[in-house]
C-alpha cells in the first residue's frame, strides 16, 4: 500500500476535522485521534477517506472499471477457449 498517498488523505482530512491550517500531524497521530472517535463518526471517516482517495485502488483495477464502463467486456468461455480478446477500442 503507498503509505505517502494514504498520509497525504490524512493530512488533509486532519486539516479539516482536527486541526487548524498552520499545524501538521502525522498519519501515526490521526490514527490515534481516530481510534479516539466514537464508532459511527470513525465510520464516517472511513467513509469518506473511500469516496475520496483512490491511491489505494490497484491502476489495473482502475482500468477494469474503466473498460466495464465503456461495455469493453468478453464472454469467459470465449476466453477459455483459447480465442484472442478483442481489441480494447470502444465497441459501436
Amino acid at each position: 500500500m503507498k503509505t505517502r498517498g494514504l498520509r497525504s488523505s490524512f493530512s488533509r482530512l486532519a486539516k479539516g476535522v482536527f486541526l487548524p491550517d498552520n499545524e501538521t500531524m502525522s498519519a501515526t497521530e490521526i490514527i490515534e485521534q481516530i481510534k479516539g472517535l466514537p464508532a459511527n463518526e470513525r465510520a464516517q471517516v472511513a467513509k469518506y477517506v473511500v469516496e475520496h482517495d483512490d491511491s489505494w485502488v490497484p491502476e489495473s483495477f482502475k482500468q477494469g472499471m474503466a473498460d466495464a464502463e465503456a461495455g469493453r467486456f468478453v464472454d469467459m468461455e470465449m476466453v477459455l477457449s483459447g480465442a484472442p480478446p478483442p481489441s480494447r477500442k470502444r465497441r459501436k
